[in-house]
């Protein structure tokens, strides 16, 4: 996670750099206090809840990003009103997983829709756009396989699903070809 955080910051990405040290921090943490059980100023569920919003928000500014928003204060108006939306689902009840769903599903909708309806699908770098999804989606069947505490008392499979996510961030924050990745790109 780090690297893509490095990069977002690198590139001036500054809501979502935020939100990635957010994510990174409150989900180290919401793990030390299910390991230590004790807590650690907030309690597990605290910091769960707080892992939970910057998880989300994570990926929704991930969505947000392949949207490939020209305009700065569009995609920043954009990111905020979509975090409002998380904020409002997960105080509903951040335990039910339609909360934490619906949030990235609206964006990928208002993705899809942007597409469809006002711009064309914008050059990607075809290479980061498969690996970031290829470790993505190995991250999200070890995620579901985690869910099952009594099958997973070690974390084992939650834990894949932190790392995997996190070099899948490594490749999604380099998949628009039309802006200047700090990261190296081998030219073809």
């Amino acid at each position: 996670m780090f690297p893509a955080v490095w990069c977002l910051h690198k590139s001036g990405r500054v809501f979502d750099t935020c939100f990635g040290l957010l994510t990174a921090i409150t989900s180290c943490l919401y793990h030390i206090c299910d390991s230590i059980d004790s807590p650690l100023w907030l309690d597990e569920g605290q910091w769960h809840r707080l892992d939970n919003i910057a998880t989300i928000t994570s990926i929704v500014c991930w969505i947000v990003y392949l949207m490939d928003i020209q305009q700065r204060v569009v995609e920043e108006y954009t990111q905020y009103v979509l975090f409002i939306f998380v904020l409002i689902f997960q105080q509903k009840n951040p335990w039910d997983p339609a909360n934490s769903f619906a949030p990235i599903l609206g964006s990928l909708l208002i993705l899809m829709f942007r597409y469809m309806l006002f711009h064309p699908i914008p050059s990607y770098h075809k290479r980061e756009l498969g690996m970031g999804f290829l470790f993505l989606f190995c991250g999200v069947c070890f995620y579901i396989r985690g869910l099952d505490d009594e099958n997973d008392p070690y974390r084992f499979f939650h834990g894949c699903w932190h790392g995997l996510s996190g070099i899948a961030a490594y490749y999604n924050v380099r998949i628009l070809a039309n802006r200047q990745s700090v990261l190296p790109l081998k030219q073809k």
